[in-house]
């Protein structure tokens, strides 16, 4: 299975990476948006797991994309859900929502699940 995290907190997400590529996952790493829609247009990936708020583009279209154009699974993380954005997401078709912080062992029991 094939993993793609945007993230741009550099720390978080090398601590996402580390994490799931023990539990056996192939992860790829990038912290913007651009960097993220690129691999996709080059890569096969499965799941992509974006952070809300990346600095270039916003991580509802980075996952509506993935959804839309790479027919990727979806996580979208973030400590600042708004009922407007979750709306969004649902209206983009969001397969599961992370609340940061958040425990790793919640991330895996949904990657097994997807």
């Amino acid at each position: 299975m094939v993993v793609l995290v945007v993230e741009d907190n550099k720390k978080f997400g090398e601590i996402l990476n580390i994490a799931l590529e023990r539990a056996g996952y192939e992860v790829y790493y990038v912290q913007n948006g651009k960097d993220a829609i690129n691999f996709l247009k080059n890569n096969r990936v499965n799941i992509v797991i974006s952070d809300l708020e990346i600095p270039d583009i916003d991580g509802l279209e980075i996952v509506k994309k993935a959804k839309n154009d790479f027919s990727c699974r979806t996580i979208l993380m973030s400590g600042n859900f708004s009922p407007e954005i979750e709306k969004k997401a649902k209206e983009y078709r969001v397969d599961f929502f992370l609340h940061k912080p958040f425990f790793l062992s919640d991330l895996l029991k949904i990657l097994e699940r997807i």
